[in-house]
């Protein structure tokens, strides 16, 4: 009645056919967000078998775990910047049962993290400030999780800088994005990584939804 949203109430939703922890500390997982792991999957026959992948601002874990599940030769570094986040996804991780696949470390972005690696995908907060106030959502989701600055791309911008330096040959970085952001995303793509390749995927409701940006090595 209050329009509290029915996940946090339960404390349950279900992302990719599995059912995950939630609290108003994470994002709840959506639909469209299956779409990330979907790219994920089809990217990863292109790799070695010892695969390397990053979940950047991994909230509850549903795409980490997820992809842990479906990817048996993964190894999975999982970050967030939120420490209560992290409390979440460490509570999904015992729960699947995949605490050998995935490790979970609290950094902003990727900093900090030495490690190079075929696949990076992240979900992070994209909502331009001056559309939070229209958001229903925004009165019990965290706004850190969604709050993506003036134009909503701050911190994928941030991210993409020196991203470069993360990524193996050839590597693969698959982001979700606002519907409105695409020739954002593309010009962000031509500035950073110029020789990469920007693929978008529009949702199942058929808005833009996924870049997946391919580099040449």
């Amino acid at each position: 009645m209050n329009g509290e949203p029915l996940a946090y109430i339960t404390g349950i939703q279900s992302f990719f056919g599995l059912e995950f922890i939630v609290s108003p500390h994470v994002l709840i997982p959506r639909p469209e967000t299956e779409i990330l792991v979907e790219q994920a999957i089809q990217a990863a026959v292109s790799f070695p078998r010892h695969l390397m992948i990053a979940d950047v601002g991994t909230g509850s874990g549903c795409i980490s775990i997820t992809l842990a599940k479906s990817l048996s030769s993964a190894r999975i570094i999982a970050t967030d910047v939120s420490s209560y986040a992290l409390q979440v996804a460490q509570k999904n991780i015992r729960h699947h049962q995949v605490e050998n696949t995935i490790h979970l470390i609290q950094a902003y972005l990727l900093n900090s993290i030495q490690e190079k690696f075929h696949v990076i995908l992240a979900n992070l907060p994209y909502i331009p400030t001056k559309k939070l106030s229209d958001l229903a959502v925004l009165n019990y989701e965290p706004r850190l999780a969604l709050d993506g600055g003036k134009d909503g791309l701050a911190l994928i911008k941030q991210l993409i800088q020196n991203i470069h330096r993360k990524l193996h040959a050839r590597g693969v970085i698959i982001l979700e994005i606002e519907h409105t952001q695409v020739s954002g995303i593309i010009k962000i793509c031509k500035q950073f990584l110029p020789s990469a390749s920007c693929t978008i995927i529009n949702d199942l409701a058929g808005f833009p939804r996924t870049a997946v940006i391919k580099t040449d090595g």
